[in-house]
Protein backbone atom coordinates (compact mmCIF):
# COMPACT_ATOMS: atom_id res chain seq x y z
CA UNK A 1 0.00 0.00 0.00
CA UNK A 2 1.35 3.40 -1.02
CA UNK A 3 1.29 6.41 1.30
CA UNK A 4 -0.17 9.48 -0.41
CA UNK A 5 0.32 12.99 0.94
CA UNK A 6 -2.44 15.17 -0.54
CA UNK A 7 -1.36 18.73 0.27
CA UNK A 8 -3.45 21.91 0.47
CA UNK A 9 -2.93 25.23 2.35
CA UNK A 10 -6.31 25.14 4.15
CA UNK A 11 -9.55 23.16 4.33
CA UNK A 12 -11.90 26.09 3.88
CA UNK A 13 -15.12 25.56 1.94
CA UNK A 14 -13.85 26.20 -1.60
CA UNK A 15 -13.43 24.27 -4.83
CA UNK A 16 -9.85 23.01 -4.58
CA UNK A 17 -10.35 22.09 -0.94
CA UNK A 18 -13.50 20.09 -1.77
CA UNK A 19 -11.56 18.33 -4.50
CA UNK A 20 -8.80 17.32 -2.07
CA UNK A 21 -11.31 15.90 0.40
CA UNK A 22 -13.28 14.04 -2.28
CA UNK A 23 -10.03 12.61 -3.62
CA UNK A 24 -8.86 11.41 -0.20
CA UNK A 25 -12.27 9.91 0.60
CA UNK A 26 -12.56 8.01 -2.67
CA UNK A 27 -9.04 6.67 -3.24
CA UNK A 28 -8.89 2.87 -3.34
CA UNK A 29 -7.91 2.07 0.26
CA UNK A 30 -6.53 -1.32 -0.75
CA UNK A 31 -3.90 0.44 -2.84
CA UNK A 32 -3.45 3.82 -1.19
CA UNK A 33 -3.22 5.22 2.32
CA UNK A 34 -4.13 8.93 2.04
CA UNK A 35 -3.04 11.69 4.41
CA UNK A 36 -4.30 15.25 4.04
CA UNK A 37 -1.46 17.67 4.76
CA UNK A 38 -2.58 21.24 5.57
CA UNK A 39 0.38 23.57 5.10
CA UNK A 40 -1.08 26.79 6.49
CA UNK A 41 -4.10 27.06 8.78
CA UNK A 42 -6.37 24.27 9.95
CA UNK A 43 -9.82 25.15 11.23
CA UNK A 44 -12.71 22.81 11.96
CA UNK A 45 -15.17 22.62 9.07
CA UNK A 46 -17.51 20.20 7.39
CA UNK A 47 -14.55 19.06 5.28
CA UNK A 48 -12.44 18.15 8.31
CA UNK A 49 -15.41 16.31 9.79
CA UNK A 50 -15.87 14.26 6.62
CA UNK A 51 -12.23 13.17 6.73
CA UNK A 52 -12.36 12.30 10.41
CA UNK A 53 -15.51 10.24 9.94
CA UNK A 54 -13.59 8.08 7.47
CA UNK A 55 -10.49 7.92 9.70
CA UNK A 56 -8.35 9.83 7.22
CA UNK A 57 -5.50 11.51 9.03
CA UNK A 58 -5.23 15.31 8.80
CA UNK A 59 -1.83 16.79 9.65
CA UNK A 60 -1.23 20.54 9.88
CA UNK A 61 2.35 21.72 9.40
CA UNK A 62 1.61 25.45 9.52
CA UNK A 63 3.37 27.59 12.09
CA UNK A 64 3.55 31.26 13.04
CA UNK A 65 6.88 31.54 11.24
CA UNK A 66 7.80 30.06 7.87
CA UNK A 67 10.88 28.40 9.33
CA UNK A 68 8.67 26.62 11.88
CA UNK A 69 6.44 25.30 9.07
CA UNK A 70 9.47 24.12 7.13
CA UNK A 71 10.87 22.28 10.14
CA UNK A 72 7.47 20.65 10.72
CA UNK A 73 7.33 19.50 7.10
CA UNK A 74 10.84 18.07 7.14
CA UNK A 75 10.04 16.16 10.34
CA UNK A 76 6.82 14.87 8.82
CA UNK A 77 8.53 13.57 5.68
CA UNK A 78 11.24 11.97 7.80
CA UNK A 79 8.67 10.09 9.89
CA UNK A 80 6.26 8.95 7.18
CA UNK A 81 8.39 8.78 4.00
CA UNK A 82 5.43 9.13 1.58
CA UNK A 83 5.47 7.29 -1.75
CA UNK A 84 3.39 9.94 -3.50
CA UNK A 85 3.08 13.69 -2.95
CA UNK A 86 0.15 15.47 -4.56
CA UNK A 87 0.35 19.24 -4.08
CA UNK A 88 -2.49 21.69 -4.70
CA UNK A 89 -2.56 25.50 -4.90
CA UNK A 90 0.13 27.17 -2.77
CA UNK A 91 1.12 24.05 -0.84
CA UNK A 92 3.88 23.33 -3.36
CA UNK A 93 5.78 26.32 -1.97
CA UNK A 94 5.88 24.52 1.38
CA UNK A 95 6.50 20.92 0.44
CA UNK A 96 9.03 21.13 -2.38
CA UNK A 97 12.12 21.01 -0.14
CA UNK A 98 11.14 17.94 1.96
CA UNK A 99 9.85 16.18 -1.18
CA UNK A 100 13.23 16.61 -2.89
CA UNK A 101 15.23 16.06 0.30
CA UNK A 102 13.58 12.70 1.02
CA UNK A 103 13.35 11.76 -2.66
CA UNK A 104 9.61 11.12 -2.75
CA UNK A 105 9.22 8.85 -5.80
CA UNK A 106 5.99 10.24 -7.33
CA UNK A 107 5.24 13.96 -7.42
CA UNK A 108 2.05 15.56 -8.74
CA UNK A 109 0.91 19.18 -8.85
CA UNK A 110 -2.66 20.12 -9.84
CA UNK A 111 -3.35 23.57 -11.29
CA UNK A 112 -6.88 24.55 -10.24
CA UNK A 113 -6.93 27.83 -12.15
CA UNK A 114 -4.97 29.68 -14.81
CA UNK A 115 -1.25 29.21 -14.16
CA UNK A 116 -0.36 32.89 -13.95
CA UNK A 117 -2.67 33.34 -10.95
CA UNK A 118 -0.27 31.28 -8.85
CA UNK A 119 2.67 33.61 -9.24
CA UNK A 120 1.07 36.77 -10.72
CA UNK A 121 3.81 39.46 -10.66
CA UNK A 122 6.25 37.47 -8.50
CA UNK A 123 9.26 36.38 -10.55
CA UNK A 124 10.55 34.36 -7.59
CA UNK A 125 7.36 32.29 -7.40
CA UNK A 126 7.40 31.79 -11.16
CA UNK A 127 10.98 30.50 -11.01
CA UNK A 128 9.94 28.26 -8.13
CA UNK A 129 7.17 26.67 -10.23
CA UNK A 130 9.49 26.34 -13.22
CA UNK A 131 12.07 24.51 -11.13
CA UNK A 132 9.47 22.21 -9.56
CA UNK A 133 8.02 21.22 -12.95
CA UNK A 134 11.20 21.11 -15.03
CA UNK A 135 13.83 19.98 -12.52
CA UNK A 136 11.89 18.78 -9.48
CA UNK A 137 10.08 15.97 -11.33
CA UNK A 138 6.57 17.21 -10.54
CA UNK A 139 3.96 16.14 -13.08
CA UNK A 140 1.62 19.01 -13.96
CA UNK A 141 -2.12 18.29 -13.98
CA UNK A 142 -4.62 20.79 -15.38
CA UNK A 143 -8.31 20.65 -14.46
CA UNK A 144 -9.32 21.73 -17.98
CA UNK A 145 -7.87 22.23 -21.44
CA UNK A 146 -8.03 25.97 -20.81
CA UNK A 147 -5.84 25.64 -17.72
CA UNK A 148 -3.41 23.45 -19.66
CA UNK A 149 -3.01 26.18 -22.27
CA UNK A 150 -2.21 28.76 -19.58
CA UNK A 151 0.54 26.45 -18.27
CA UNK A 152 1.97 26.17 -21.78
CA UNK A 153 1.78 29.93 -22.35
CA UNK A 154 3.13 31.15 -19.03
CA UNK A 155 5.60 28.41 -18.06
CA UNK A 156 6.52 27.02 -21.50
CA UNK A 157 5.85 23.44 -20.40
CA UNK A 158 5.34 21.17 -23.45
CA UNK A 159 1.75 20.05 -23.97
CA UNK A 160 2.70 16.36 -23.82
CA UNK A 161 4.04 16.86 -20.30
CA UNK A 162 0.74 18.16 -18.93
CA UNK A 163 -2.08 15.80 -17.96
CA UNK A 164 -5.68 17.03 -18.14
CA UNK A 165 -8.00 15.53 -15.53
CA UNK A 166 -11.40 17.20 -15.33
CA UNK A 167 -12.81 17.68 -11.86
CA UNK A 168 -15.60 15.46 -10.57
CA UNK A 169 -18.10 15.62 -7.74
CA UNK A 170 -20.18 13.24 -5.65
CA UNK A 171 -23.37 13.28 -7.69
CA UNK A 172 -25.28 11.35 -5.02
CA UNK A 173 -25.67 14.54 -2.95
CA UNK A 174 -27.94 16.02 -5.61
CA UNK A 175 -30.02 13.12 -6.92
CA UNK A 176 -33.00 13.82 -4.65
CA UNK A 177 -33.33 17.50 -5.56
CA UNK A 178 -36.61 18.32 -7.28
CA UNK A 179 -37.44 21.81 -8.47
CA UNK A 180 -40.87 23.43 -8.59
CA UNK A 181 -41.42 23.99 -12.31
CA UNK A 182 -44.85 25.56 -11.98
CA UNK A 183 -45.36 29.29 -12.35
CA UNK A 184 -44.38 30.98 -9.10
CA UNK A 185 -44.69 34.42 -7.61
CA UNK A 186 -40.92 34.56 -7.13
CA UNK A 187 -37.84 33.63 -9.10
CA UNK A 188 -34.51 32.87 -7.43
CA UNK A 189 -31.00 33.17 -8.83
CA UNK A 190 -28.13 31.67 -6.86
CA UNK A 191 -24.34 31.75 -6.94
CA UNK A 192 -21.78 29.93 -4.79
CA UNK A 193 -18.27 31.37 -4.55
CA UNK A 194 -15.78 33.13 -2.33
CA UNK A 195 -16.27 36.89 -2.29
CA UNK A 196 -13.22 38.02 -4.24
CA UNK A 197 -12.42 40.26 -7.17
CA UNK A 198 -11.93 37.33 -9.54
CA UNK A 199 -15.41 35.96 -8.78
CA UNK A 200 -16.84 39.39 -9.67
CA UNK A 201 -20.02 39.35 -7.58
CA UNK A 202 -20.06 43.14 -7.94
CA UNK A 203 -20.94 42.73 -11.60
CA UNK A 204 -23.54 40.09 -10.75
CA UNK A 205 -25.26 42.45 -8.31
CA UNK A 206 -25.23 45.20 -10.96
CA UNK A 207 -26.84 42.79 -13.44
CA UNK A 208 -29.39 41.66 -10.88
CA UNK A 209 -30.34 45.27 -10.15
CA UNK A 210 -31.26 45.69 -13.83
CA UNK A 211 -33.52 42.63 -13.66
CA UNK A 212 -34.99 43.61 -10.28
CA UNK A 213 -36.00 47.00 -11.67
CA UNK A 214 -38.36 45.18 -14.08
CA UNK A 215 -39.52 42.18 -12.02
CA UNK A 216 -40.66 42.54 -8.42
CA UNK A 217 -40.57 38.85 -7.50
CA UNK A 218 -36.89 38.13 -8.12
CA UNK A 219 -34.32 37.14 -5.49
CA UNK A 220 -30.55 36.61 -5.50
CA UNK A 221 -28.85 34.23 -3.05
CA UNK A 222 -25.13 34.73 -2.51
CA UNK A 223 -23.59 31.66 -0.84
CA UNK A 224 -20.06 32.23 0.41
CA UNK A 225 -17.91 34.73 2.24
CA UNK A 226 -14.64 36.55 1.82
CA UNK A 227 -12.69 39.77 1.87
CA UNK A 228 -15.21 41.72 -0.25
CA UNK A 229 -18.32 40.89 1.76
CA UNK A 230 -18.68 44.35 3.33
CA UNK A 231 -18.19 46.02 -0.05
CA UNK A 232 -20.88 43.83 -1.59
CA UNK A 233 -23.28 44.46 1.28
CA UNK A 234 -22.71 48.20 0.84
CA UNK A 235 -23.39 47.89 -2.88
CA UNK A 236 -26.65 46.03 -2.22
CA UNK A 237 -27.79 48.72 0.22
CA UNK A 238 -26.91 51.57 -2.15
CA UNK A 239 -28.94 49.88 -4.90
CA UNK A 240 -31.81 49.38 -2.40
CA UNK A 241 -31.82 45.63 -2.96
CA UNK A 242 -31.69 44.65 0.70
CA UNK A 243 -34.97 42.70 0.60
CA UNK A 244 -34.05 40.88 -2.61
CA UNK A 245 -30.44 39.82 -1.97
CA UNK A 246 -29.57 37.20 0.66
CA UNK A 247 -26.06 36.65 2.04
CA UNK A 248 -25.89 33.17 3.57
CA UNK A 249 -22.21 33.03 4.53
CA UNK A 250 -20.24 29.84 3.96
CA UNK A 251 -22.46 26.78 3.98
CA UNK A 252 -21.85 23.03 3.97
CA UNK A 253 -25.44 22.30 2.88
CA UNK A 254 -25.28 23.99 -0.52
CA UNK A 255 -27.58 21.36 -2.02
CA UNK A 256 -30.43 22.67 0.15
CA UNK A 257 -30.04 26.16 -1.32
CA UNK A 258 -29.75 24.82 -4.85
CA UNK A 259 -33.05 23.01 -4.31
CA UNK A 260 -34.76 26.36 -3.64
CA UNK A 261 -33.30 28.12 -6.67
CA UNK A 262 -34.35 28.42 -10.30
CA UNK A 263 -31.08 29.34 -12.02
CA UNK A 264 -27.38 29.27 -11.12
CA UNK A 265 -25.20 32.23 -12.13
CA UNK A 266 -21.42 32.54 -12.47
CA UNK A 267 -19.99 36.02 -12.94
CA UNK A 268 -16.27 35.17 -12.65
CA UNK A 269 -13.47 36.80 -14.59
CA UNK A 270 -11.53 33.51 -14.56
CA UNK A 271 -12.57 29.92 -13.80
CA UNK A 272 -10.36 26.88 -14.19
CA UNK A 273 -13.38 24.57 -14.39
CA UNK A 274 -15.92 25.39 -11.62
CA UNK A 275 -17.03 22.69 -9.24
CA UNK A 276 -19.80 25.03 -8.10
CA UNK A 277 -21.28 25.04 -11.60
CA UNK A 278 -20.95 21.26 -11.83
CA UNK A 279 -22.82 20.84 -8.53
CA UNK A 280 -25.58 23.15 -9.75
CA UNK A 281 -25.86 21.14 -12.99
CA UNK A 282 -26.01 17.90 -11.00
CA UNK A 283 -28.91 19.47 -9.09
CA UNK A 284 -30.72 20.08 -12.38
CA UNK A 285 -30.27 23.84 -12.54
CA UNK A 286 -29.62 25.71 -15.77
CA UNK A 287 -26.42 27.77 -15.53
CA UNK A 288 -25.73 31.26 -16.81
CA UNK A 289 -21.99 31.89 -16.90
CA UNK A 290 -19.48 34.37 -18.21
CA UNK A 291 -17.09 33.05 -20.85
CA UNK A 292 -14.35 32.74 -18.26
CA UNK A 293 -11.85 30.09 -19.27
CA UNK A 294 -12.57 26.47 -18.41
CA UNK A 295 -16.28 27.02 -17.81
CA UNK A 296 -16.81 26.77 -21.59
CA UNK A 297 -15.75 23.10 -21.39
CA UNK A 298 -18.65 22.45 -19.03
CA UNK A 299 -21.39 24.72 -20.37
CA UNK A 300 -22.69 24.23 -23.92
CA UNK A 301 -24.37 27.49 -24.93
CA UNK A 302 -28.14 27.17 -25.30
CA UNK A 303 -27.95 23.41 -24.64
CA UNK A 304 -27.34 23.10 -20.88
CA UNK A 305 -26.84 26.76 -20.03
CA UNK A 306 -26.17 30.23 -21.36
CA UNK A 307 -22.77 31.87 -21.90
CA UNK A 308 -22.42 35.65 -21.78
CA UNK A 309 -19.57 38.11 -22.39
CA UNK A 310 -17.06 38.46 -19.57
CA UNK A 311 -17.45 41.49 -17.29
CA UNK A 312 -20.67 42.73 -18.92
CA UNK A 313 -23.47 43.48 -16.46
CA UNK A 314 -25.82 44.33 -19.33
CA UNK A 315 -25.09 41.05 -21.12
CA UNK A 316 -25.55 39.04 -17.95
CA UNK A 317 -28.80 40.85 -17.16
CA UNK A 318 -30.18 40.02 -20.61
CA UNK A 319 -29.49 36.32 -20.08
CA UNK A 320 -30.98 36.42 -16.57
CA UNK A 321 -34.13 38.04 -17.95
CA UNK A 322 -34.35 35.61 -20.88
CA UNK A 323 -34.25 32.55 -18.64
CA UNK A 324 -36.74 34.09 -16.22
CA UNK A 325 -39.24 34.67 -19.02
CA UNK A 326 -38.92 31.25 -20.66
CA UNK A 327 -39.95 28.34 -18.45
CA UNK A 328 -39.66 25.82 -21.28
CA UNK A 329 -36.05 26.88 -21.84
CA UNK A 330 -35.29 26.50 -18.13
CA UNK A 331 -36.69 22.97 -18.06
CA UNK A 332 -34.74 21.84 -21.13
CA UNK A 333 -31.48 23.47 -20.04
CA UNK A 334 -31.84 22.05 -16.54
CA UNK A 335 -32.49 18.52 -17.76
CA UNK A 336 -29.56 18.70 -20.17
CA UNK A 337 -27.35 20.12 -17.42
CA UNK A 338 -28.14 17.17 -15.17
CA UNK A 339 -27.27 14.73 -17.96
CA UNK A 340 -23.99 16.51 -18.70
CA UNK A 341 -23.06 16.41 -15.00
CA UNK A 342 -23.24 12.62 -15.03
CA UNK A 343 -20.04 12.62 -17.06
CA UNK A 344 -18.17 14.11 -14.11
CA UNK A 345 -18.66 11.68 -11.24
CA UNK A 346 -15.99 11.67 -8.55
CA UNK A 347 -14.97 8.05 -9.17
CA UNK A 348 -14.09 8.76 -12.80
CA UNK A 349 -11.89 11.63 -11.68
CA UNK A 350 -10.24 9.68 -8.85
CA UNK A 351 -9.47 6.68 -11.06
CA UNK A 352 -7.47 8.91 -13.39
CA UNK A 353 -5.42 10.18 -10.46
CA UNK A 354 -4.90 6.63 -9.19
CA UNK A 355 -3.52 5.64 -12.58
CA UNK A 356 -1.26 8.69 -12.58
CA UNK A 357 0.02 7.86 -9.10
CA UNK A 358 1.04 4.40 -10.30
CA UNK A 359 2.80 5.48 -13.51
Amino acid sequence: MKKVFVCIPTLSLAGAEKFVVDLALNLDKEKFEPYVIVTSQLRESSLTRLLKEQDIKIICTGGKEKIVSLINEIKLWNIYRPDIVHANIGSILHILLPTVLYRTPRRIYTFHSSAERYFEKSLIKKLFFLWALKKGNFTAVAISSYVRQTIIDSLLIPENQIKVILNGTDLRRFTKIRHNLKDKQSFTYITVASFSAVKNQKMLIDAFSIVAAKYTGVKLILVGDGELRKDLETQVNLLKLGEKVVFTGRRDDVENFLAKADTFVISSKIEGFSLAALEAMAAGLPVIATKCGGITELIDHEKNGLLVPNNSAAGLARAMELILQNQEMRVVLGENAKEKAKLFGIRECVEQYENLYLE
